[in-house]
């Protein structure tokens, strides 16, 4: 999530215009929100070369192999090798 927030500050996709005061806290207002929640998608299924697996995948296909993995890593402890990024 940071990596995502970092790029889009950076880019200018999100900017204090997209954000509302309300209730003593800052939100991400409507536009704000379909803003984000689209370039988040983008971010999970972007494709990379995953060392672990030694193909192409997307975020969102390692997370559900990480938890697939933790499930079993409770079973055999030793098994477990969490996912790195770069």
């Amino acid at each position: 999530m940071e990596a995502l927030a970092l790029d889009l500050f950076s880019h200018q996709i999100l900017n204090r215009q997209l954000f509302e005061s309300r209730e003593g806290g800052v939100y991400l207002a409507r536009d704000g929100k379909k803003k984000f929640l689209l370039q988040y998608e983008r971010r999970m299924e972007r494709q990379f070369l995953s060392e672990a697996v030694g193909c192409r995948t997307t975020l969102r296909a390692e997370l559900e192999r990480q938890a697939t993995n933790y499930k079993a890593a409770l079973e055999n402890p030793g098994k477990f090798e969490p996912f790195l990024m770069n």
